[in-house]
This record gives structure tokens, C-alpha cells and sequence, in this order.
């Protein structure tokens, strides 16, 4: 347990994680699941970035059902429902990830729901072990209105499935025809990527997926670099500078 330093965030001052990747590394080793992925230990930058951009405009999630993909930790998400969201479900591969984020939820006093329904709210936060690749996905088409998600563009074989499935998510995909989550509502997506692209294009890639997934308005700007603290991470051990991806579909 160490202190959230995301500042202006309500009601999140404390963080269940593990003391690093290193030591989370080890202990995967020690019961043999070697094919876990350490990294969800850290705050990463651009989770951070993230997170303080939700702080400054409250109203992108206020209200809204959000669905934070790749949670980890669950930052973005935690601070989603601090600032009012209806909902927030958060979504990754690492079960122990999301049991962290979970007791993060507990520990700061957010409702939790073991899965939440159409008729939930009250920013209620639940979580999903889900692959983004996996059939089971199809279940959630429709059940966000904001998704958000931060440094997930890191393989070029996988950034049109993302795009492909945060459009499942917000109603606007192939998975539910024209059905839309929240009729009469634009659908919105947030992705924070470090500056520096982990593969050459990543970001242009991600733009013409997000285009053909349907996407009526795609910009992307940079953002203020965050300060390293007790509960975030950075290679350089030096505030890093990250991009905001927005996408809408009307």
C-alpha cells in the first residue's frame, strides 16, 4: 500500500500494488507462471497523464459508463469514478492486477460490484479478466460510453483489434451493428501513449484504425510531462513527456 499521488483526484489517496516489477517478476517465477506480464506493478507515465487529464475536465466521465481496457493497477479508472462516473468496469489479462485494483476500490471506499448490469450506478467500479483477442469479448459490445486506456500501443500486429474493440465497446462496432450504447450521445475514447512511440508509427496506425473502426473525429495532442513519484514509475527516473489520442463517433 503506498499513497496515489494523483493530484486533484478525490476520495483516491491510496494504491495496493507491489513493490516493483522486479519483485513482482521474482514471485511469478517462484510459482512458475512465466508467461505473466510484470509491468501492470508500475504507474507508468502514461497512466498518469492520463489520469490528471481526467482531473482537469471532469466532465468527459462524469455520468458516463467508462471501461478502462489494459487497466493494470486501475488508475484511470479509479480516478473515473472518483470524479462521478455511472460506472466503471475495469478490463485486463492479469488477474492479479485487477484483484490490486479491486482492493484499491475497497480501500478508498468505492462501491464495487462483482459485474455491473444496465441499471448500474452510482460509480460503481467491477473488473473482467479478459484477452482483447478472446471470443468472450463480444459480451461487453455496448456497455461503455467513454473507454479509456494508456500506453497500450506497443504491438502493430494488435493496435486494430484495440481500435476494432473499443468501437465494440462504445456501441459504434461490427459486434452489434448499429445498436449504440447511449442513443443521441457521442462515444469517446482517450488513449495516452510516452511520446517517444514504442514501434516507428504507432500513433498514425492507430489513427487509421480508429477511421476505419468508424471514427468520426480522431486528433491527438501532447501533454504536460508528470512528475515521478512515490506511486508512478519512469525509466528515465524523470517526468515524461506523453501524447492524448482522442477518438468520437457521433
Amino acid at each position: 500500500e503506498v499513497p496515489c499521488e494523483i493530484r486533484g483526484a478525490p476520495r483516491l489517496s491510496k494504491l495496493v500494488k507491489p513493490p516493483d516489477a522486479d519483485a513482482l517478476w521474482q514471485w511469478y517465477e517462484a510459482i512458475d507462471q512465466l508467461e505473466s506480464d510484470p509491468s501492470w506493478a508500475e504507474v507508468w507515465p502514461a497512466a498518469s497523464s492520463l489520469a490528471s487529464s481526467l482531473v482537469a475536465e471532469p466532465a468527459l466521465v462524469r455520468g458516463r459508463r467508462v471501461v478502462e481496457l489494459g487497466a493494470g493497477l486501475g488508475v484511470c479508472g479509479l480516478v473515473a469514478a472518483a470524479l462521478e462516473a455511472r460506472s466503471v468496469l475495469l478490463m485486463d489479462r492479469e488477474p492479479y492486477a485487477l484483484h490490486c485494483a479491486m482492493a484499491t476500490a475497497s480501500l478508498n471506499g468505492f462501491s464495487t460490484s462483482a459485474e455491473l448490469g444496465p441499471e448500474s450506478g452510482g460509480g460503481a467500479v467491477a473488473a473482467a479478466v479478459v484477452d482483447w483477442a478472446a471470443p468472450e469479448m463480444g459480451r461487453f459490445a455496448g456497455a461503455a460510453d467513454v473507454v479509456v486506456c494508456s500506453d497500450v500501443l506497443y504491438d502493430d500486429a494488435t493496435v486494430g483489434l484495440l481500435a476494432a474493440l473499443a468501437a465494440d465497446l462504445l456501441g459504434r462496432g461490427g459486434a452489434i451493428g448499429s445498436v449504440c450504447s447511449s442513443p443521441g450521445n457521442e462515444a469517446l475514447l482517450l488513449v495516452t501513449d510516452p511520446e517517444v512511440e514504442r514501434f516507428p508509427g504507432a500513433r498514425n496506425l492507430f489513427a487509421q484504425a480508429l477511421k476505419a473502426a468508424g471514427a468520426t473525429a480522431v486528433i491527438s495532442r501532447p501533454l504536460p510531462p508528470v512528475s515521478v513519484s512515490a506511486s508512478s514509475y519512469s525509466p528515465q527516473g524523470k517526468p515524461e513527456r506523453t501524447v492524448l489520442i482522442e477518438a468520437r463517433w457521433d
